[in-house]
Formats: C-alpha cells, structure tokens, sequence
C-alpha cells in the first residue's frame, strides 16, 4: 500500500475515533466541499417513533407540496422543519387541541 493511501485511509478513519481532551479542544476541520456557502442551520439525525398512519400523510402532504411548488425543489426536510415550526408558533392550539384528543379517549 502506498504510503498516500495509507495516510488518507487513517485520515479518514480517525473520524470515527472516540474524542480526547486535546480533540476537543481544537475539532477537527471538516472535508472541503463542492458549495463555498455554509450551511445555515445545524441538521443532526433524530429517531421519533411516529404512528404509521401519520407519516404516511406527512409523505403526502410533502408530495403534494413539492408537485404544487415545481419547478422550486422542496427537501423533505425543509417541508417537516416548516411544518414543526408552524406548530410550534401555535402552541398554545396545539396544547388545547392535545387536551381535547386525550381526555376523549
């Protein structure tokens, strides 16, 4: 193995390395990419555990909003993120529809 090889394969596989103190205390630089624009929000990957039924209208709606928006390109992401932050800014209907679905049941 050529001594380049070797080098960008342990570069790449310290990224899964646990951290140190010194690590921490100056991160590492991330692989240059293709866009010169950062990246405006900080996206990390979530478990919810929805019901079936639910994210199955979620992906329709988003179908249906990504096809009424054509030609602008719609992440399902973006759509989700919209949608979570619409609801947040209605808190307080959501809380009281909430109460009314629970206390029906």
């Amino acid at each position: 193995m050529s001594e380049d090889r070797a080098k960008r394969i342990a570069t790449l596989s310290s990224r899964f390395t646990p951290a140190t103190d010194a690590d921490e205390a100056a991160p590492a630089q991330p692989p240059a990419v293709a866009s010169a624009a950062p990246p405006t929000r900080t996206r990390g990957r979530h478990t919810f555990y929805l019901d079936s039924a639910l994210v199955a209208r979620l992906d329709r709606a988003y179908r249906d909003a990504a096809h009424e928006l054509y030609p602008v390109e719609v992440n399902k992401s973006d759509y989700l993120e919209a949608v979570l932050t619409y609801a947040l800014e209605r808190a307080p209907e959501v809380k009281a529809a909430l109460r009314v679905q629970l206390e029906g049941a």
